[in-house]
């Protein structure tokens, strides 16, 4: 493009300098005419290039010395075919007598109509200009002057030139590059300016017509301005700038571009000090409002400012850019709105003011990127309100899942070169939250990235009556992705949870889970087998729904001792007080040892297994009947009261089973029964031993006695024999 921009002007240029020489033949012969013919040999000496000038030249006298010179033509490079390279039906230029006297140039406004350029690339890369342009500049030489001495000199010469202004109409420039298959006119080119004088600004108009083959983009631009070029021409100023654009093409998005600016732009060359004021730009249905300063533009650029950004209609706007979203709900995406003060240099910028909203969201607080190169992310967020459903492509079909599914495709969610160079910092906080159907509060969410390990820490929310916390870490220094997760829920409501999340509140009561949990893989199959960790759960005052274990006893039971089934309307689920357990996992497999549940009817223990890998269910349940007069439908349950019955669980996550091993538990009870007999038995021998050994003593006891006082009798009367004999 600067290329063909200065083949314009050399253009441009050269049919100028053509006609202040024809002035000067005007003044030395007064019969121009009569030197078209030497002005083309010189032209072809110069250029080698044939000049045709079928016009007349005319000449004006007093007031004005001016020249007006016809139809003219500039021949093609060799092997570019007879086409005039350019072409000029009218030039015009005309400078005032007397002011000549006063050592000042003032000329009428200088006119040129029906100019046509045709610049073209061959096949092999040879241009048709080449021998215009490519002259080497002329060596230095002792006369020429520093730069500071001929800017300064410069000044009296400018401010002794005043031009009436340039008009330029029905010009033409085709680009016609062979060799890369491009093909660019512009036609009807207009470009006109008021009264050129040093230090006193001008109106500026310019409009064109653009057009490519293939139609890849065609169409016209317009510009008007009032621009300011001081006396030293070191600041430049452009006031009520207006640039249109109606574009279309297949390059474009959308296939069509409206696109509208306006600014106000005071550059200073000489302090490198640069404004853009009240600057609006209006394309696709976005507007851009607001102000850009910047300092050292050139050599070292520092930039501040204050933008609004709106799109009303988004969906119009990125339906121009052939871009649909289908969202869950098609109300969303109404409304886009940004509000920001920034500053930044080339390698850095901070934001440091930012609202806006999305449809009724609310946003507010400040990001940075620290350095471009490393992409270095700063940001603190505050977001109100919003419902990330509305925004999700709409659910075509559910696909039942596990959350250890959910977490191991985690695992190859990002690629990790991307993590390795993600360098972040930054808190987000969000009032109210619903993603996935389900809903939060008061969220946090701290982010650190930095040398391939992203933390997430800490997190923390408030949900379903309950709190969240917890630390994430992805680590994506090694081959594969490695993920660690320490998650804590204390006090929620465990049944509206399930049903937000999974649409299946299968189990109620307040929940206390903790959770830690690693993995790491580079597809969700692979991560599911290296899934380790522990975890912990207790509710309290709930439910397991879908499983009502009595009234599955009560049939068992009935179907054993050949009975009807009772067909009872009942809940299906299990009411319990407490239920409370702790899990291992080891590369996939869940085992759990010492599940409790506590209900008014029965006790619950159990041990078994849960793979997550082929999601195959191996759990046994021992179920103890301890009160059947109380509790959840504890009739006839009497003879069962006391007894341990086996649940077992099988099958798989989405269709497991259930089976009630009521025979073991029977065969248990006569076994006990027996040994109970046989005590009882025992027992009463036992007794009766006793009792025998005790009448055995009792008979001793009373021998022991009779022999005693028999005894003593003796004694007595041998005492009174002896008396009697002495």
């Amino acid at each position: 493009m600067n290329k063909i921009l200065k083949i314009s002007l050399l253009t441009v240029g050269g049919f100028l300098a053509l006609f202040l020489i024809a002035v000067v033949i005007f003044i030395a012969t007064f019969d121009p005419d009569k030197y078209k013919g030497e002005i083309s040999v010189l032209v072809k000496e110069s250029t080698g290039r044939d000049l045709a000038i079928r016009g007349s030249i005319d000449l004006s006298f007093f007031p004005w010395l001016g020249v007006s010179v016809g139809e003219m033509a500039l021949g093609n490079a060799a092997g570019f075919g007879p086409a005039p390279f350019a072409k000029l039906d009218v030039a015009e230029i005309r400078v005032e007598v007397l002011p000549l006297f006063r050592g000042k140039v003032s000329t009428d406004t200088v006119t040129l109509r029906g100019l046509a350029v045709e610049l073209i690339t061959d096949k092999s890369g040879k241009t048709n200009w080449e021998d215009l342009a490519g002259g080497k500049p002329a060596a230095n030489t002792a006369a020429a002057k520093p730069a500071k001495e001929t800017a300064g000199s410069t000044a009296p010469a400018m401010a002794a030139l005043a031009i009436g202004g340039v008009r330029i109409t029905d010009a033409r420039l085709v680009w016609d590059d062979r060799k890369n298959n491009q093909h660019y006119t512009v036609d009807k080119f207009s470009f006109e300016t008021g009264a050129l004088a040093p230090g006193k600004p001008f109106d500026l108009r310019m409009a064109l017509d653009v057009a490519s083959k293939p139609e890849t983009i065609a169409g016209n631009l317009t510009m008007k301005a009032r621009v300011g070029i001081d006396e030293t021409m070191q600041r430049f100023t452009i006031g009520g700038l207006q640039f249109s654009a109606n574009l279309r093409g297949n390059d474009l998005p959308g296939k069509k571009l409206k696109l509208d600016l306006a600014a106000d732009i005071d550059a200073d060359m000489a302090t490198q000090r640069l404004a853009l004021d009240k600057l609006s730009v209006q394309a696709m249905g976005v507007s851009i409002q607001g102000r850009i300063d910047a300092d050292t533009f050139i050599d070292d650029p520092h930039y501040r400012g204050q933008l609004k950004v709106t799109a009303p209609e988004p969906r119009k706007t990125l339906g121009l850019l052939d871009v649909v979203i289908e969202t869950a709900d098609p109300a969303v995406l109404q409304n886009i709105a940004l509000d920001s003060e920034f500053n930044g240099t080339t390698k850095r910028v901070a934001i440091s003011r930012l609202s806006g909203n999305l449809d009724a969201t609310k946003l507010d607080g400040a990001v940075s990127v620290e350095d471009f190169a490393r992409q270095s992310l700063r940001f603190q967020l505050n977001v109100n309100d919003i419902d990330l459903d509305r925004y999700l492509p709409p659910v075509k079909q559910p696909v039942a899942g596990t959350p250890a599914g959910a977490a191991a495709a985690g695992a190859d969610a990002v690629p990790l070169d991307t993590l390795r160079k993600l360098d972040i910092d930054g808190t987000l906080k969000l009032g109210k939250v619903k993603v996935s159907n389900m809903r939060s509060s008061d969220i946090t969410v701290t982010t650190l990235a930095k040398d391939g390990v992203i933390r997430l820490h800490p997190l923390s929310a408030t949900l379903y009556d309950g709190k969240y916390s917890g630390d994430i870490q992805a680590d994506a220094r090694g081959n594969v992705l490695a993920l660690s997760l320490n998650e804590k829920l204390t006090g929620v409501q465990a049944a509206p949870l399930l049903k937000d999340m999974i649409n299946d509140d299968m189990v109620s009561g307040r929940a206390n889970v903790e959770a830690n949990i690693t993995l790491r893989g580079t597809t969700p199959e692979a991560a599911r087998k290296t899934i380790n960790g522990t975890a912990a759960f207790s509710f309290a005052d709930g439910a397991v729904k879908g499983l009502n274990i009595a009234k599955m006893i009560r049939d068992t039971k009935a179907h054993f001792d050949k009975q009807p089934v009772a067909d009872e309307k009942e809940p299906r689920q299990t009411d319990f007080s407490e239920m409370s357990g702790s899990l291992q996992i080891t590369n996939g497999l869940v085992r759990n040892d010492d599940l409790s549940v506590k209900a008014p009817l029965l006790r619950v223990g159990g041990k078994g297994t849960a793979n997550l890998v082929s999601e195959e269910l191996d759990y046994l349940a021992m179920i103890k009947l301890v009160d059947s007069k109380t509790g959840q439908a504890g009739k006839d349950l009497d003879s069962l009261k006391g007894l341990t019955i086996p649940l077992r669980i099988g099958g798989t996550f989405t269709k497991p089973t259930f089976k009630v091993e009521l025979d073991e538990a029977l065969k248990d009870k006569a076994k006990q029964r027996v040994e109970e007999l046989r005590a009882e038995e025992k027992a009463k021998l036992d007794a009766k031993k006793a009792e025998a050994q005790q009448q055995i003593e009792q008979k001793r006891e009373e021998v022991k006695q009779q022999t005693e006082q028999k005894r003593e009798e003796m004694k007595g009367k041998l005492q009174d024999k002896l008396k009697k004999l002495f």
